[in-house]
């Protein structure tokens, strides 16, 4: 579901997260939610990257946690992506390798798409780590796609292809190696994708909160727009 809303979501208490070396603090706030929370300070980038990207998921059908604009303790507003009690990261399910190999295969065509837009930002830290799974109470797993700190710079879509080796594409071809790629899903992404215009694109940036725009220049998302049609006319048959 697009995600953009009107009042930023009130943070009440923050603590410090060393988990990971790119999420630095997570949040409570006033609706009952907990929150992994990017900042401009992680990042001058990082809150529009994730905005983003969620909104690229949510277009082409690629399930994410919820997220909202939040409002910090220090009045700042950052990105939040929910942190719900029902979600794991995938390779933390079991220490048990041949479990995991099951999850990976059950989930073939989720993870071949989301995997196939990482390959098309670029994205190159998709890994089982970086992979949150939710379990429904039918016992089917869902793939959760989140995290771009390690994605290009949406005003220039750079770096692709993408330097190897790299994280994303040693789970590309772990899951190649086991037959566990699904590359018709893989090219569905990409048309998916390439039939997003720009226009659609700016409608996301000019929802976003204006301190998350380098210098608050609306010039850039016009750089964006810009290097949105020449990324999804060149990327559009190109998949890993």
């Amino acid at each position: 579901m697009n995600q953009i809303g009107i009042f930023p979501i009130k943070i009440v208490r923050e603590q410090r997260f060393s988990g990971t070396a790119t999420l630095r603090l997570t949040g409570f706030a006033l609706n009952g939610e907990q929150y992994a929370i990017k900042t401009i300070d992680d990042g001058a980038l990082l809150p529009i990257t994730e905005w983003f990207c969620y909104h690229l998921c949510s277009t082409v059908r690629i399930p994410t946690p919820g997220w909202d604009v939040i409002e910090r303790p220090n009045g700042t507003l950052a990105f939040g992506s929910r942190i719900d009690q029902d979600t794991n990261l995938l390779g933390y399910l079991s220490p048990n390798p041949v479990f995991i190999y099951s999850i990976l295969r059950s989930l073939a065509s989720p993870l071949s798409r989301m995997l196939s837009l990482d390959y098309f930002l670029p994205n190159i830290d998709r890994h089982i780590n970086n992979i949150l799974v939710r379990q429904l109470p039918s016992n089917h797993m869902v793939a959760l796609a989140f995290d771009w700190s390690h994605a290009c710079d949406p005003a220039t879509f750079a770096g692709w292809p993408w330097q190897t080796p790299n994280n994303s594409l040693s789970t590309i071809n772990a899951l190649k190696q086991r037959g566990d790629w699904d590359s018709n899903s893989a090219l569905q992404t990409n048309l998916d994708i390439a039939a997003i215009p720009g226009a659609t694109v700016r409608i996301w940036l000019d929802a976003a909160p204006i301190e998350w725009i380098p210098n608050q220049d609306p010039a850039w998302i016009n750089q964006v727009i810009q290097s949105w049609d020449q990324a999804r006319a060149a990327r559009i048959h190109q998949v890993p």
